[in-house]
């Protein structure tokens, strides 16, 4: 038979798109909902086992095949090695699980024996020899991924990180201490690096930051363990990763983000935070990985924290462990800075360090603070709570006002001064109030009346301090309402001094509460427990000007008042002509009888 011509050849396959497999955030999902969750390793080892059989089944790759009868059937192991023809990313999971479910299975053993307290040579040497097929699997799996074309950069820098995890285990396993090291500082190095990789979604930043932290107490144990061995530590990125690693590890972080992607928003992803003036350096990697996850449980609080009850404090002390294991990782790094040499970069690095742990401080301190207002929020809800509860919560929080007041890293006047004074005068400002309300409640008005005073110059203080930051907050406002409200209370405790000074009448009312309008007692009759009141009827006839004279009136025609005035001129001249008549002729009216001659 001849050889084809080339017109005759079949078409070469269509170029494949490299795979992507976010591999360490579907390995955490698959542990933590299969078992892992609480060690149990039977589990998992059985979810693996299942995983698999459907992966080889979906791409095509199952161990058994039918024999032409159809009716015995034949072993036939399917490999998949990088001579594959065509490499799907089915192949890379079948293989992953294939790792993952070998290391189930040695777990399992490894639990088994210490549950049975057998530790038999038997059980030890099954043990090691299913981490050497799981360590096995792993670098077929890197043999696959290193395939031109076959998987992103992305996804093959994840497969060699976990690669060197599973040969970090089995070294540790086998006692050779300086293989574990180099494999696990190998693994940690590409782990804090993909964190910081543009395009990492926020999954990925916490799976692959818990999975370097929990790589962290391994290599402090290796490295105790190779003191005066062979091992040489290396921080060197290139030496430690190889080259073809580091080439495209630095190629990946070049790279810029498409979308919306961690890194795009300020304060997310960038490798500084600002803090009183000062900027402060994320490094090393792991620090600023634990800083983003310090961020996210602090926003989650602030979200979610706001309920009453165990959930509300489930979120406080997450976020309270976050920023504790950020403190802790900050002093480790100052530690290991002031043992190495000091240089002006090494002593730079630490101040930078220095600041980065007042803030981390700060952000604790922030936290509790802001956890005491809710529980106080949660008490004022309920009208029963003790003036007493009040004062000791507030105790504790003025007393964490008072340490962020003295958190060092910058300037005492600047902004952040300003503001910690007025936290403090708020805080004091509101525990006054509710001292003041406890000796109302005791009857000791004229210290109430004293610390309510002084509640209510805290108060303007502390609204002063506010508006001196330009800032028109809500606890401006809380402050202006304060002092309202403040002088309301003054207003009652002095109304009850002075009740309390005339005396309280105890025994019986003799009169009733109008005929004793000037005396300031209760005018209660003890026996009966009732205000007494006049029971006399108190309406009585009052003489006035009927209304229908006054309606009457307006229909009432008076005369005109000038035609009768002219009328009394013209008989005013007539009379005094005949006066004149009569005294000519001396007929003169005087006299006593003068009238009646008229």
């Amino acid at each position: 038979m001849s050889d084809p011509t080339p017109d005759e050849l079949p078409p070469p396959p269509p170029p494949q798109s490299p795979c992507s497999l976010n591999l360490h955030v579907d390995i955490s999902h698959a542990q933590q909902t299969n078992g892992l969750k609480f060690s149990d390793y039977q589990s998992y080892h059985a979810y693996t086992t299942r995983r698999l059989k459907r992966l080889r089944k979906k791409g095509g790759a199952t161990n058994r095949s039918s024999e032409k009868n159809g009716r015995s059937r034949k072993f036939q192991k399917k490999m998949i090695s990088p001579s594959t023809t065509t490499i799907l990313p089915t192949h890379l999971e079948i293989l992953l699980f294939e790792s993952e479910r070998a290391w189930a299975y040695a777990m399992e053993v490894k639990e088994s024996s210490l549950s049975s307290k057998v530790h038999g040579g038997g059980r030890k040497q099954m043990f090691l020899s299913r981490l050497k097929k799981a360590a096995k699997h792993a670098e077929d799996l890197e043999a696959l991924a290193g395939v031109p074309d076959v998987a992103t950069d992305r996804t093959a820098l994840e497969i060699v990180a976990y690669r060197g995890n599973m040969k970090g285990i089995l070294a540790m396993e086998r006692g050779d201490w300086v293989t574990a090291h180099r494999e696990f500082k190998l693994s940690h190095a590409l782990l804090v690096n993909l964190v910081r990789a543009p395009g990492a979604t926020r999954e990925e930043i916490e799976v692959l930051g818990d999975r370097a932290r929990d790589l962290e107490p391994s290599i402090r144990y290796c490295k105790y363990n190779m003191q005066g061995g062979e091992g040489k530590e290396t921080d060197n990125q290139e030496e430690l990763l190889g080259t073809d690693c580091y080439k495209k590890l630095q190629k990946l972080l070049e790279c810029k983000p498409e979308g919306d992607v961690v890194g795009d928003s300020k304060g997310d992803g960038e490798d500084s935070v600002v803090f009183r003036g000062s900027k402060i350096s994320l490094s090393p990697p792991s620090v600023r990985l634990v800083f983003l996850r310090v961020k996210d449980t602090l926003k989650e609080f602030q979200e979610k924290g706001k309920v009453e009850g165990e959930e509300g404090e489930r979120y406080y002390v997450k976020a309270l462990t976050a920023v504790d294991d950020l403190l802790e990782g900050t002093e480790r790094e100052i530690e290991r800075l002031n043992n190495s040499n000091l240089t002006p970069a090494i002593e730079s690095k630490i101040e930078s360090q220095k600041l980065l742990a007042h803030y981390t401080t700060y952000m604790k301190l922030k936290c509790s603070c802001d956890r005491g207002e809710q529980i106080v929020s949660h008490l004022l809800a309920h009208p029963s709570t003790s003036p007493s509860e009040f004062v000791h919560l507030y105790d504790s929080l003025l007393q964490n006002a008072k340490e962020i007041l003295t958190v060092g890293g910058g300037d005492s006047s600047d902004d952040f001064a300003v503001a910690a004074n007025a936290l403090v005068l708020r805080i004091r400002a509101l525990r006054c109030r509710h001292v003041g309300a406890f000796y109302e409640a005791t009857a000791q008005y004229q210290k109430a009346i004293s610390v309510l005073g002084h509640a209510q110059n805290l108060a303007t203080d502390a609204a002063e301090q506010y508006q001196a930051l330009d800032d028109e907050s809500e606890e401006l406002k809380e402050m202006t309402e304060l002092e309202e409200k403040v002088t309301g209370d003054k207003c009652r405790v002095t109304a009850k001094l002075y009740l309390a000074s005339v005396g309280k009448n105890t025994g019986a009312v003799s009169k009733n509460l109008l005929q004793r309008l000037q005396k300031f007692d209760s005018a209660i009759d003890p026996s009966t427990g009732k205000v007494t009141v006049s029971s006399v009827n108190l309406l009585s006839s009052v003489y006035a000007k009927p209304t229908f004279f006054d309606i009457a009136n307006n229909f009432v025609e008076t005369p005109r008042l000038e035609e009768g005035a002219e009328e009394e001129e013209d008989e005013d001249e007539e009379g005094s002509e005949d006066e004149g008549v009569d005294a000519e002729e001396g007929n003169v009216g005087g006299g006593l009888l003068g009238w009646f001659r008229r």
